[in-house]
């Protein structure tokens, strides 16, 4: 999965932060825990921020729109805690 290949763990040091992603009718989760990744499909219980997206999900991942941006043209819902799609983008960077 993308999500395994784009893991920063040195950007994800020790953090502890459960990720739920919405990209249409499919669902992916990511639990970062301590610089590493456990990814999977479909849906985890009480996710730290849930992300909806699309196709702009690359474009945040590869750092060619910002998160703040992202939110306000409307490219990407989100569920929680707007700086965890910061911390988002800097642990899964392409």
């Amino acid at each position: 999965m993308a999500l395994r290949t784009t893991f920063r763990p040195e950007a994800a040091g020790k953090a502890k932060l459960t990720y739920l992603l919405r990209l249409g009718p499919i669902e992916v989760h990511a639990r970062v825990r301590d610089g590493s990744v456990t990814v999977g499909r479909g849906p985890i219980a009480k996710p730290d921020l849930t992300i909806e997206t699309g196709p702009a999900l690359r474009l945040l991942m590869a750092h060619e729109i910002s998160p703040a941006d992202a939110i306000k043209k409307k490219l990407v819902r989100i569920t929680g805690d707007p700086k965890l799609l910061d911390r988002f983008v800097r642990i899964f960077r392409i």
